[in-house]
Parts: C-alpha cells; sequence; structure tokens
C-alpha cells in the first residue's frame, strides 16, 4: 500500500515495523483499560512494554512479528468486547486479527488466539451472563470469517506464483518454517531459560519484584481468586508458551505476542 501511494523506496518498509510496534501500544492501553477500568493500567502497561529493552529493540527492526502482536492484541481485544456486551463488533474483530494474523505468518496467529477463545469459561467465570453455545458457534464462524479473508488474498497470490508459492505463503514461510526448522533448534526447556533476559530490567526492578511478591503471597492464602485480568493473563500465555516449547524452531522473539500480556 506504501509503495501503491509513495512509490517504491526503502522509507515505507522502514516504517512497518515501528509503525505496528506503536499499534501494539496503543491496544495494549486499550485492553488494560478494558480489564482494569478506572485504574492506572491503560499508562502503565505500554510504558512497561516499551521500557522492555527487547522489545525496545526489535521495533527497530524490520520483521513481521510485530504484526502479529498487533492481531494477537486486536483478537484478544475482541474477546474482551463481547464479554462487554459488544458481541458483534468483538466477533468481528477478532475474525479480522485472525485472517489478517495468517496473512502476516500463517496459521501461527491461532496458537495466541484460540486458547484464550475455547478457554473463556475459566477466565470468564461467572461475571456475565453468557450462552456457551452462542460463544463457541461465534469462535467456528470467526474462524470461517478469518479463513475467508486469508484466502481472498492468498488463492489469486497462489494462482499468480503457482502451488509452490502457494504452500509458500501460507505454511512453508511461517509456520511450517518454525516447527520443521533446524536451522535453530532448540531444546525443550529453552524458553524458559531465555525469558528472564528478554524480560529485563523488569524483572530486577525493585517495585515490581515487591509488586511480583505481594501477589504470590496472596496466592498462598486460601481465599485469594485471580481476576479476570490475571486469568485471561494465564490462558494467553501459558498454553502457547507450552506449545512453542515443544515445536523445534525457536526464537525469543516467537515470544513478542505473549509481551502485551505480561505487561
Amino acid at each position: 500500500a506504501g509503495w501503491k501511494l509513495f512509490g517504491i523506496n526503502e522509507i515505507w518498509p522502514r516504517l512497518v515495523a515501528p509503525l505496528f510496534g506503536l499499534g501494539c501500544l496503543i491496544m495494549t492501553s486499550l485492553l488494560g483499560n478494558r480489564l482494569y477500568p478506572r485504574t492506572p493500567v491503560r499508562f502503565t502497561a505500554p510504558l512497561l512494554l516499551i521500557g522492555c529493552y527487547y522489545w525496545a529493540l526489535f521495533t527497530t527492526l524490520t520483521m513481521f512479528d510485530l504484526i502479529v502482536v498487533f492481531w494477537s492484541l486486536v483478537g484478544i481485544y475482541g474477546l474482551v468486547l463481547i464479554r462487554h456486551t459488544a458481541p458483534w463488533r468483538g466477533w468481528f474483530l477478532f475474525g479480522c486479527a485472525t485472517g489478517l494474523g495468517i496473512l502476516s505468518k500463517g496459521p501461527i496467529i491461532l496458537v495466541f488466539l484460540l486458547p484464550s477463545a475455547l478457554l473463556a469459561p475459566y477466565w470468564l467465570k461467572s461475571e456475565v451472563n453468557v450462552s456457551w453455545l452462542k460463544w463457541y458457534t461465534g469462535i467456528l464462524v470467526s474462524m470461517i470469517f478469518g479463513t475467508c479473508i486469508a484466502l481472498a488474498w492468498a488463492i489469486p497470490a497462489g494462482n499468480s506464483g503457482g502451488i509452490a508459492y502457494q504452500e509458500a505463503i501460507l505454511w512453508g514461510q511461517s509456520a511450517g518454517r518454525i516447527i520443521r526448522s533446524f536451522a535453530h533448534e532448540k531444546p525443550l526447556w529453552w524458553y524458559t531459560v531465555i525469558l528472564p533476559g528478554v524480560l529485563l530490567p523488569w524483572l530486577i526492578w525493585p517495585s515490581l519484584l515487591k509488586r511480583i511478591w505481594l501477589l504470590f503471597d496472596d496466592y498462598r492464602n486460601e481465599h485469594f481468586k485471580p481476576d479476570k485480568g490475571l486469568r485471561l493473563m494465564l490462558v494467553w500465555t501459558l498454553p502457547a508458551l507450552v506449545f512453542l516449547s515443544f515445536i523445534s524452531g525457536k526464537q525469543p522473539h516467537y515470544l513478542f505476542p505473549l509481551f502485551p500480556a505480561l505487561a
């Protein structure tokens, strides 16, 4: 689109990652405001995100992982909107995020979206009156809608480039490369070792460490009940982290869609 409007140049491709990085900060703020209204979370979460050394460094690189982060945030935000009595708008956003996320990096976007959708009975609990039949029907319809978005571009592109190109753009150069990669194959436990490093400096920030300790202390209390935001964070991060740990190809930036949840 940028080349179509401004001609072929090297400036526009260099702006893609920073623009999507900015979009991620905005979506993180909006999501924080939905989960924790009338609190400073909408301000602190984006600051924590951009203050992370690895995140700040990566926004200067021209890679498509930040695009996946953005569509993951849009999809999760759509699920939260459904909870806030805006079901059609929420499912529309979730479907768009699925389709455009597939176009960005293939089916790997589902790793970051489906667990939160499928495990909604856990993070929603009984806070709102939800028809689970309608909920799971909404997931199915959104998946079909998202697939149609992806195929609307992939089929014409594949017809122009051939079968090999079609396989590459939807699988081989995205999710397939991650799952079957031998170029950067790592052991099962690799992410648990590097995760503390990529979360610097916040992992050693005194006030944040104190907050984590107080949260852990509350968790040991038998009357402790995790709030909706914490439950969503758990289903957003843990299933994806487990899945990514079991695939062969591992890189630190594959964890990027989980960073906003941690923030």
